[in-house]
């Protein structure tokens, strides 16, 4: 999303091979279209009509079905203090206006290829707990019982925390904590 059509034409020209869009006019209309195709990356602009940048990005982390998307912010603001703030309210990386097409380009293929590496690390590292069937201890169990869950829905894209949570039976902050005492990672990485 980006409020200037010609920075938005010239990102579509210049990766239009290698990548596939999905634009949006504002803030809101991106938030609406983050949840519907659940893209891999956004590229944001800080300053957006009718919600900024800002606040898209605090929303797209808030939401349990969008928390995962990095998020590229890019801006004419470079103040250090713009930068920060970008970063603490979640976004992967902060570009300042003008830049170069292929630092953009490279920090959307960094993005890309470290999701790509917790996938696979994930896959493996989970489909390689040993089978026991005579399992006593309950966070055994529980991870045991969300690596079904998960198999079961590794090919659908609408599974999230949230269908995990249901099927599992617990509330998300329960869980949250559950998994991070027992793995190190929340149901979220």
């Amino acid at each position: 999303m980006e409020n200037n059509r010609d920075i938005v034409s010239f990102i579509r020209i210049a990766l239009d091979e290698k990548y596939n869009f999905v634009t949006a006019e504002n803030g809101e209309e991106g938030l609406h279209k983050a949840v519907s195709f659940n893209p891999d990356i956004i590229v944001s602009d800080v300053m957006m009509p009718v919600m900024d940048g800002f606040t898209f990005c605090r929303k797209i982390k808030e939401n349990p079905r969008t928390a995962h998307i990095s998020i590229i912010l890019i801006t004419a603001k470079g103040l250090h203090e713009n930068k920060v703030e970008g970063i603490r309210l979640g976004a992967d990386s902060y570009l300042t206006k003008p830049f170069e097409i292929e630092l953009l380009d490279a920090h959307i293929g960094q993005l890309i290829r470290r999701t790509q590496l917790l996938k696979e690390y994930f896959r493996n590292e989970l489909t390689q707990l040993p089978p026991d069937t005579q399992k006593t201890n309950g966070d055994e169990k529980l991870i045991e019982r969300v690596m079904t869950i998960i198999q079961a829905n590794i090919s659908n894209p609408d599974f999230g925390v949230e269908l995990l949570c249901r099927d599992i039976g617990m509330s998300q902050t329960h869980l949250y904590r559950r998994l991070k005492s027992i793995t190190q990672f929340s149901a979220t990485s």
